[in-house]
């Protein structure tokens, strides 16, 4: 775990939405359980967008 790359050329925001390839490794990063790439794909969102992902 936390042997992945960070994703940091992955676009953060599409719009007024989290873009979708990153919230595709943010599911893959919660689903191998890979916290520290979760954290560091997490880091540049704003506090409302890490809320709708949380719904």
């Amino acid at each position: 775990m936390g042997s992945a790359p960070m994703d940091e050329n992955l676009a953060v925001m599409d719009e007024d939405e989290v873009h979708a390839d990153r919230v595709a490794a943010i599911l893959a990063a919660v689903g191998t359980g890979d916290t520290l790439r979760l954290a560091g794909l997490m880091a540049p969102l704003h506090a409302a967008d890490v809320a709708d992902l949380l719904e």
